[in-house]
């Protein structure tokens, strides 16, 4: 099913979080971000990458499946990409090898983004 990608992204995540009269349902949250990250919305491709780390939404924790989302979101400079794509570097999880030199670097990225748990994660790593 095609669509608008970001509505359908911002219905994920009203979904996901339960907020402006949704009831909260991670499933429902899934469908969404799955439509609108194969369409290539990179705000999308992240959520559905966390969804896939955390095991959220009825899905097997795969921290390989959230690599390939998060690379395909952070190639199109997004900031929760980046993020995403730094904790598998940090933690040497889905593939990736531990790396603590590309996970700031991908920190830093998402960080001059205003990205906060970026910001976080670099002062927690005294970087």
């Amino acid at each position: 099913m095609k669509g608008f990608a970001p509505a359908q992204n911002d219905l994920g995540v009203m979904y996901k979080a339960g907020t402006y009269g949704f009831t909260r349902d991670e499933v429902e949250a899934l469908k969404w971000y799955r439509l609108a990250a194969d369409q290539g919305n990179s705000n999308a491709q992240a959520n559905l990458g966390y969804m896939y780390l955390k095991g959220w939404g009825g899905l097997y924790k795969n921290a390989t499946e959230a690599g390939k989302w998060f690379k395909l979101s952070a190639d199109q400079g997004n900031a929760s990409g980046e993020h995403g794509l730094g904790l598998l570097y940090e933690f040497g999880e889905g593939g990736y090898h531990k790396d603590k030199d590309a996970a700031i670097g991908l920190y830093r990225q998402a960080a001059s983004k205003g990205h906060k748990a970026s910001i976080e994660r670099l002062q927690k790593l005294g970087a």
